[in-house]
């Protein structure tokens, strides 16, 4: 039998998001992982009576009496050479205990961002390139917060960061983390990263991984948090980019962009998604964001009863200078050919939903918004009916003695050449579409906003909930432009739909563009 031999790679910390421990990769894709369970702890106490940090490679006593090491060399021969990294350990009951390894806590709770975590990872001033350390305020008895994110900080790190911000235990464990950084910097040793749970108190926390035997005693080794309950410190919160940057949307648009490219271009495995490439944290790109395929899409459902307001407040330029660009121009995305910032390498973030009455915004319509924000910055994005980037509707269709109602989110897309002269359109994207085969989204030419009323939405949103091979004939009049079915929707990732709304887009902005200077 031929001995084992461990490898080691060097990966930018942006990607620490997408590597979870337990997961295969060959050739910068991953291609499987672990078998895990899939585990449950609801209302786990997570405090300083119940949780601590504990180095992998040390024994610890068990309910009989005997010394056992926390995770024995028979189940991870590769760890031989890593003993003193560090798991935080949670005395579930007298027999039981949770195991979490530290990077994961790191991964999970700090890694919204790859942003965010490269500045997590820069040394004992940390913290100050997070946020705005003197303006960062909370009023304890209403809970709402207030927070200026550091410099590139991108909008889908804002809660990760209020968190730190706002929470003592959050800021105790970030701190733990980077002082383990200092200290194995002023030693001269490997950084294994120490820091215990950042929350304190209750939680319902799904995890995966799996059990180990310890004599009397059983340990569940969670390789993967899913989600936790644990409430964030804040009720409101109103976060501003740091000044000079552009808004979040644009950030989070181009997480699409590289799904689709990427798919398309890079090698197909049971993993799927774009691979890891060190060489694209050196390109002349816009930031790459990238989106963990396999994650859940609400690691943190405490959010979804959060109110968060992004503050778009205008850098004022110094008196006596010029600005580089006049205020009408559209912005240009940082490393384009338009653009003269520096380089900002690799992305990995999360996609934030956004909720109205406690549902989540299709993911669907989340892709295409932030696709066009991002190809087409002159596009405004608003509801139909009040404020905001999107709205939902209940919609009741049917025979009269079997009526259904479901839900619909819609977006109006408008685009302005001239004051007065553009081009609008509807797209609606059924919440829980029936069946695979049913519809899901569509989008319809609008001849202007102000033609779109109750009625003419309720007659257009009526056209989500009809047979697929009537849709055309039914259509009739509305100008309806493209249709989508869940199937078709999901089999293309959503991506290349983005692609086609936007090229199609282009095409009749560009004529509207004609029009509006002739």
């Amino acid at each position: 039998m031929c001995a084992l031999t461990q490898l080691e790679a060097l990966v930018p910390i942006a990607y620490l998001r997408r590597l979870r421990v337990g997961d295969v990769w060959h050739e910068g894709y991953r291609v499987g992982g672990a078998r895990l369970l899939q585990k449950s702890f609801v209302g786990l106490r997570v405090d300083r009576t119940t949780a601590e940090i504990v180095p992998c490679g040390e024994p610890s006593m068990c309910s009989d009496g005997v010394s056992r090491h926390e995770l024995p060399f028979a189940h991870f021969v590769g760890h031989k050479a890593h003993t003193t990294s560090h798991v935080v350990k949670v005395h579930v009951d007298a027999k039981t205990s949770l195991l979490v390894p530290c990077t994961e806590l790191t991964r999970r709770y700090f890694g919204d961002s790859g942003l965010m975590l490269s500045r997590v990872f820069s040394g004992a001033l940390a913290a100050r390139t997070l946020y705005d350390v003197e303006t960062a305020e909370i009023n304890r008895s209403t809970r709402v917060a207030n927070l200026r994110l550091g410099p590139e900080m991108p909008y889908q790190a804002a809660s990760a960061i209020a968190r730190i911000a706002f929470d003592p235990t959050a800021k105790k464990a970030f701190q733990g983390l980077v002082n383990s950084g200092v200290a194995a910097t002023a030693n001269k040793k490997p950084w294994y990263i120490k820091m215990g749970f950042p929350i304190d108190g209750l939680t319902d926390l799904n995890v995966r991984g799996l059990w180990l035997e310890r004599g009397p005693d059983r340990s569940f080794l969670a390789l993967q948090i899913l989600s936790c309950s644990h409430p964030f410190p804040f009720e409101k919160l109103f976060y501003e980019l740091h000044p000079g940057q552009s808004g979040g949307s644009s950030a989070g648009a181009s997480e699409q962009r590289d799904t689709a490219r990427g798919q398309a271009g890079g090698r197909s495995g049971s993993g799927g998604g774009r691979g890891l490439d060190a060489g694209d944290a050196n390109q002349d790109l816009s930031p790459l964001i990238l989106d963990a395929e396999v994650e859940p899409s609400d690691p943190f459902p405490d959010l979804a009863s959060k109110k968060m307001f992004q503050v778009r407040k205008e850098p004022v330029p110094p008196r006596g200078t010029a600005q580089s660009q006049s205020n009408d121009q559209p912005h240009a995305p940082a490393g384009s050919p338009h653009s003269n910032d520096a380089p900002r390498g690799v992305e990995v973030a999360a996609t934030r939903r956004m909720y109205l009455g406690g549902q989540p915004e299709p993911r669907s319509l989340l892709w295409l918004r932030e696709e066009i924000a991002y190809s087409l910055p002159e596009v405004r994005a608003k509801s139909p009916f009040g404020a905001g980037t999107a709205s939902r509707h209940l919609i009741s269709y049917g025979p009269p003695f079997g009526r259904r109602t479901s839900a619909i989110w819609a977006t109006v897309f408008r685009y302005e050449a001239l004051e007065g002269i553009g081009r609008s359109f509807l797209c609606t994207v059924v919440e829980t579409p029936a069946s695979p085969q049913s519809i899901e989204l569509l989008m319809f030419d609008l001849p202007s906003p102000q033609a779109l009323d109750r009625e003419m939405f309720d007659r257009l949103a009526l056209l989500s909930f009809v047979p697929t091979d009537n849709l055309i004939r039914e259509a009739r009049g509305s100008e309806l432009r493209i249709g989508w079915t869940a199937d078709k929707l999901a089999e293309r990732d959503g991506s290349d739909l983005a692609v086609d709304m936007v090229e199609m887009m282009l095409d009749a902005f560009k004529r509207v563009s004609t029009n509006g200077r002739a």
